[in-house]
This record gives structure tokens, C-alpha cells and sequence, in this order.
């Protein structure tokens, strides 16, 4: 195990006192591997010189340099940047540094892990936004051919309330057309000859007045 020495003096009245502190490196470094790949990202604890103290990557122990130009110690104290790994990957790096000790805590990541829980988000939101654009696609299909289907059958009715027409106007025998109350709503020109009635004096008039025997006696008179 490798240690990192820490000293802290404390005043106690007139007495000075120097604290020694040994912190187990492994330590960290274990609690890091457990929460970090890796292969996904890395974590260094450097003096200001780039002297690793402790690292999560085994490739890169204590005692390793590391490049700390970029980070401009000790002017700036924190920072983010964006560099590459080897295999071209991008990583998001962080850093903080100390302003009582010459440390600097170094954090990187693999981009494409670091987002992941967004691209799965971003995939589901995907997934139900095409859902819910499809149901509203096949609705409107659906609505679509319902208002064809009701047009053609609007044109077929006026088309064959036309040809009915034609062929009660036309039609040999006498023919009248009562509402549900039994009033006269049209008569074809058959039946006005038949009857001697115009259509004007029949519309509107009960066909029960026509058959009753006042009606009746009425309308032999005008046979």
C-alpha cells in the first residue's frame, strides 16, 4: 500500500502543534474502482506538478506524471474540458483544485457513457412520440375514408331520390306521398288526373279528409 502524508499544525495558546496524517491511498482508489470502470473514466489526485498521488486507472499508478499544463495551476482553481483517449473517444474531464494544499482532483469520462441514461431517455421519448404520431396517422386515415364513405352515400341517396322522383312522376298509377301524420306531401300527375286535383290543393291537406265520406262524395263528384 502506498500513503499519502498530510501535515496540519494547530495553535493551542502559545504551543504550537504539527499533526502527521498517513492516508492509505488504496483506500480511495478501491472505493473509486468500485464505482467507476475503468475502461469508462478515470480518477487522479495530483500535486501541482502532475505527481500522481493516487489514480483509479492501474495502467497509470501513484508516482506517474501527468501533463497539468492545460489545467493553468495554480491561477485557475476549477475547471471542464473535453479531450480525447486513444481510441478517439471523447471524454468530459473536471477538475478542482486546492487553494491551502498543492492538489488538484482530476475526473474523466467516456461521453457516450456519461449520456447514456439521456440516449435511453431520448430512444423512449423517440419510441413514443412515433407511437403516438402513428395512432394519430392511422386516425386520420381513418377519419378520412369515413368522410368519403359519407359523401358517397349523400350522392347515392340524392341519387336515388332523383330516380324515385322520376319515377313517381312518371309512374302510370296514381300515387300520393303522406308525412306520418297522414298529410298529403305529394302527388304525382297521374294522380291529378285520376282526381282532378291540382297538387297545390291537395299539399297539406289529410288523406283521412280525402277518404272520409264527405271526402269521398267530394271526390266522386270530381271523377
Amino acid at each position: 500500500a502506498s500513503f499519502i502524508p498530510l501535515a496540519l499544525t494547530l495553535a493551542a495558546g502559545s504551543r504550537r502543534l504539527t499533526l502527521l496524517v498517513a492516508l492509505n491511498s488504496d483506500y480511495f482508489v478501491n472505493d473509486l474502482a468500485q464505482n467507476i470502470d475503468a475502461a469508462q473514466g478515470r480518477v487522479d489526485a495530483l500535486r501541482y506538478d502532475g505527481l500522481r498521488l493516487l489514480a483509479s486507472d492501474p495502467d497509470a499508478p501513484p508516482g506517474t506524471r501527468r501533463d497539468v499544463r492545460a489545467l493553468k495551476l495554480p491561477d485557475v482553481e476549477s475547471g471542464r474540458y473535453v479531450t480525447r483517449a486513444g481510441d478517439g473517444s471523447a471524454r468530459l474531464a473536471a477538475y478542482r483544485a486546492s487553494s491551502l494544499y498543492p492538489l488538484v482532483v482530476v475526473a474523466e469520462i467516456r461521453g457516450d457513457y456519461a449520456l447514456r441514461h439521456w440516449y435511453a431517455e431520448a430512444a423512449t421519448l423517440l419510441a413514443v412520440l412515433a407511437a403516438v404520431l402513428l395512432a394519430v396517422a392511422l386516425l386520420g386515415v381513418a377519419f378520412y375514408r369515413r368522410q368519403l364513405q359519407m359523401l358517397w352515400q349523400r350522392a347515392e341517396l340524392r341519387r336515388l331520390q332523383r330516380v324515385n322522383a322520376m319515377v313517381f312522376a312518371s309512374s302510370p298509377v296514381a300515387s300520393v306521398v303522406v308525412d306520418e301524420h297522414g298529410v298529403i306531401v305529394s302527388v304525382n300527375a297521374e294522380y291529378e288526373r285520376v282526381t282532378g286535383y291540382r297538387v297545390q290543393e291537395l299539399v297539406g291537406r289529410s288523406l283521412f279528409e280525402l277518404l272520409s265520406r264527405d271526402g269521398a262524395v267530394r271526390f266522386a263528384e270530381r271523377t
